[in-house]
């Protein structure tokens, strides 16, 4: 009898398989319900994003249309939430547009706190909240000056500084109070250097203040005195009456104290007084260092535009610029710009305020707003990586420069052949944050480079600042292991960088070797350039 084969268990082989597709359904269905999920958080995270956008567009629509019935001059301040850009009048916020404006300055905005000023009908906003535009006081007497210098500083006889509220006619004072100790009290003005050269001969210095005092304030004249700083002490100028409401006091000729070109450099100015009581104050809205002068020797063309000359090379109204062709023998057209010429790599990491979307044209620059050239570096940039640490051991992670090229004539070379010399100025100041809040720490190392010369050779100006440091092989005008705020005015004898009449090229600009925090970077602000043969 043969043995019988096992049944085949029909009955279990559909449970597995029923059981089989039901895990399949289960896995299914929990892959849907991810996915709805992660659509949902999409959705939700786009509308958060519509939302803001909506949130700035109507915010900055709203100031415009504030500062448009509020002229000649208003500010205020607020909080940015996303990255905006300001293009021919229209705001665009990510991915929105905000729609045509038509009032607004070119601008790149970064989130955080942003000022907004409405200045002779067009509204500026910027992230440097120590920024005021320099803005001639519609009242004041005119000097027909030449040079008109910003204050640097501003101090009383307690020692306080204020950031420079007090750049603008905008009803926004520095105060300085009664010192019981001090009598009399005072406040000292200091401006920012002129790039004035020993080709420039002073014929005229005027001072302008506006300014109120406190209802209690003495009147006694004898100690209301403007006092002007010839180099070893305070001469006293002039005499003023201290009045209770906001008037301009312009001083006559000072030229007797500030007689040549380093004084105007380094103006100073202090204005006394002594009130009745403790608490009693001084509150100083605005001031002004006016210079005029003659020109001696002769001043090489650097395409100023212009509606600014005479030189130096100031930027009052804007950069003269016909094509950006950065380098020599490359364009007689004007100013260029273009990153990484000193080192480094990072493109992105280099903002320049003539190109603020960096496309290569100045349609959109924003040079004539802060009235200098500005490059600034670092991870504030849109679109810049936001940690480059330990990127540039050696050297610097982006720099940035402007150039121009110009001639030298054979008069001016057979001058330079007879013994003159041919004199390079130009005032600089490093801002250490960049305006956007965080400051650069140490090892974070940044550079002001110079650089003369022609097709064959760019010498380097100034000498090796970093040697010890084991950095870059070539000179600077400034360097520093941790960047501080700071500023400076360079003067070298460049003739012998000079072969003949032709064709030069002069570039000048900075760099950066690294950051490790988002909006972290450096700012080269550079001004009043300039090139004579005396």
């Amino acid at each position: 009898m043969s043995a019988v084969p096992p049944r085949k268990n029909f009955f279990q082989g559909q449970v597995s398989t029923e059981m089989l597709v039901a895990v399949i359904m289960v896995l299914f269905l929990f892959l849907i319900v991810q996915l709805f999920i992660e659509q949902t958080n999409i959705d939700a995270r786009r509308n958060q994003q519509n939302v803001q956008e909506d949130e700035v567009c109507t915010k900055l629509s709203t100031i415009i249309t504030y500062m448009s019935s509020n002229p000649p001059y208003t500010e205020t301040r607020f909080e940015l939430l996303l990255d905006t850009n300001v293009i021919n009048g229209r705001i665009f916020v990510g991915d929105a547009f905000c729609g045509f404006l038509g009032r607004a300055q070119n601008v790149q905005l970064y989130p955080g706190v942003v000022k907004a000023f409405d200045v002779n009908g067009i509204v500026v906003f910027t992230n440097d909240l120590n920024y005021s535009p320099l803005q001639t006081p519609s009242g004041a007497p005119g000097s027909g000056s030449n040079q008109s210098g910003g204050i640097l500083l501003l101090i009383d006889d307690q020692n306080n500084t204020w950031s420079m509220e007090v750049q603008s006619d905008d009803a926004l004072y520095a105060s300085s109070h009664d010192d019981s100790s001090v009598d009399p009290d005072w406040v000292e003005f200091r401006f920012t250097n002129l790039g004035l050269s020993p080709a420039n001969i002073i014929t005229e210095v005027l001072f302008l203040a506006k300014h109120f005092e406190s209802s209690h304030l003495g009147l006694n004249g004898s100690k209301n005195r403007v006092q002007c700083w010839d180099g070893a002490t305070w001469v006293d100028v002039n005499a003023y009456t201290p009045v209770f409401t906001e008037t301009y006091f312009q001083s006559g000729n000072l030229v007797s104290c500030i007689s040549d070109w380093n004084a105007a450099n380094n103006a100073r100015f202090r204005m006394t007084y002594e009130p009745n009581g403790v608490g009693d104050t001084i509150s100083i809205d605005y001031g002004r260092v006016d210079v005029n002068y003659t020109q001696v020797g002769s001043l090489i063309d650097l395409w100023e535009l212009q509606t600014d000359l005479p030189q130096p090379v100031d930027f009052r109204t804007d950069i003269n610029s016909t094509s950006n062709t950065f380098g020599p023998l490359l364009g007689n057209d004007g100013w260029d710009w273009n990153a990484n010429v000193y080192g480094g790599t990072l493109s992105s990491a280099v903002y320049f305020n003539s190109d603020p979307d960096a496309d290569g044209s100045n349609a959109d620059s924003v040079v004539g707003v802060p009235k200098r050239l500005e490059i600034k570096l670092g991870g504030g940039v849109s679109g810049s990586p936001s940690d480059p640490d330990d990127n540039a051991t050696i050297g610097m992670a982006a720099s940035g420069s402007y150039g121009v090229q110009f001639d030298i004539t054979p008069s001016q070379w057979a001058l330079i052949q007879s013994g003159s010399q041919l004199l390079f100025t130009f005032t600089y100041m490093v801002d250490a944050d960049a305006g956007w809040g965080n400051s650069l720490d140490a090892g974070e190392e940044a550079w002001v480079k110079v650089r003369f010369g022609n097709d064959s050779l760019m010498n380097y100006l100034g000498s090796d600042l970093d040697s010890g440091a084991d950095e870059d092989a070539t000179n600077e005008i400034w360097w520093s292991y941790q960047p501080s705020d700071d500023s400076g005015f360079y003067y070298e004898d460049v003739s012998s960088y000079v072969s003949g009449a032709g064709t030069y090229y002069l570039d000048m600009g900075g760099g950066l070797s690294d950051w490790d925090n988002t909006k972290e970077g450096l700012g080269i602000y550079i001004d009043n350039i300039n090139l004579v043969v005396i």
